[in-house]
């Protein structure tokens, strides 16, 4: 994924505001995206003791963010293909922040992997999607245009 721009900073920018807005609720959250183990090192560090984070890395650990390993060893990050099903039980999550990620899906996987996410978290999933310049398929089952699936955006939304 080099040379791709994701939203790692913007998801780092939102957490307060949804911590804020979701109030008590939000104590388990499952990252997954670009960037997890430093994405869930600064949720470690910045979080009080009645807060867990959790990340699930679906490049491939490649990262030379020095702490990674550390953090797969204690199983606080996996690494997993997201198409499938996730190494966790039913409502493991109050919530799941997924970036960077559903926008690279075919329609074969994109339904399945958001009944997925929805399955491990008990209030919501929060899908943080960028501008899709990886090369996915150009037609769906359906045949219709990759451009009526995924809108191209020059910045990334919640």
């Amino acid at each position: 994924m080099a040379g791709h721009t994701f939203c790692t900073s913007e998801v780092q920018t939102t957490i307060p505001l949804l911590r804020e807005v979701y109030d008590d609720s939000m104590t388990k959250v499952l990252y997954v995206g670009p960037d997890t183990c430093s994405m869930i090192s600064k949720l470690l560090i910045d979080d009080e003791d009645d807060y867990e984070a959790w990340g699930l890395e679906p490049y491939g650990s490649d990262s030379s963010y020095f702490n990674c390993w550390d953090l797969i060893h204690k199983g606080i990050i996996r690494v997993a293909d997201v198409k499938f099903a996730l190494p966790y039980g039913e409502n493991s999550f109050s919530h799941v922040i997924i970036s960077d990620t559903l926008e690279y899906f075919s329609s074969r996987y994109l339904n399945s992997t958001i009944f997925e996410l929805m399955r491990v978290s008990r209030e919501g999933v929060i899908i943080f999607a960028g501008y899709p310049d990886y090369p996915i398929s150009e037609f769906t089952r359906f045949k219709f245009d990759r451009q009526v699936r995924i809108m191209e955006l020059d910045e990334c939304v919640v």
